[in-house]
């Protein structure tokens, strides 16, 4: 198996997980493919790699952050899948319509992601801190130390 068919291979593990909402395997797993692909001087990849890799990252923390709803993780769902399908049957772009087209797809798949952030940023209450904030000290004592002058 060649690297490119082993790219496409691990792109459709990267849709399984996003159909299962494991946004986390997705960041994951995008990373992975920035690796390999520099790894192998595989430019087209390294790109790809790179905007899945931040898309993820960004889905990953969002939802660390807050409980997405089901409705929001659909649209991100519908908004980045036809952006991975078309990595898989079409890496290595053969020609520029087809890098235009998948640029087309990741516009829409950016944007769908910003919003939907921008939305929870502004008007969702965040989860439980996971750890208990620090209790504010009633006042604080200041203890003044005099210049040592004797050298």
């Amino acid at each position: 198996m060649d690297f490119v068919e082993k790219f496409r291979e691990r792109v459709g593990t990267l849709q399984g997980f996003l159909v299962s909402a494991n946004f986390k395997a997705c960041a994951n797993l995008s990373t992975d493919l920035l690796r390999v692909s520099d790894f192998a001087s595989f430019p087209e990849g390294i790109f790809i790699g790179e905007f899945l890799e931040s898309l993820f990252s960004n889905i990953r923390s969002l939802n660390a952050r807050y409980d997405i709803e089901k409705d929001d993780i659909q649209k991100i769902q519908e908004a980045t899948s036809p952006c991975i399908n078309f990595v898989s049957s079409n890496i290595p772009f053969s020609n520029k319509n087809k890098k235009a087209e998948f640029y087309d797809l990741m516009v829409k798949a950016r944007s769908t992601v910003t919003g939907i952030q921008i939305v929870y940023f502004r008007e969702k209450k965040t989860k439980s801190p996971l750890m208990p904030m620090p209790i504010p000290m009633p006042f604080r004592q200041t203890i003044e130390v005099e210049p040592d002058n004797s050298m």
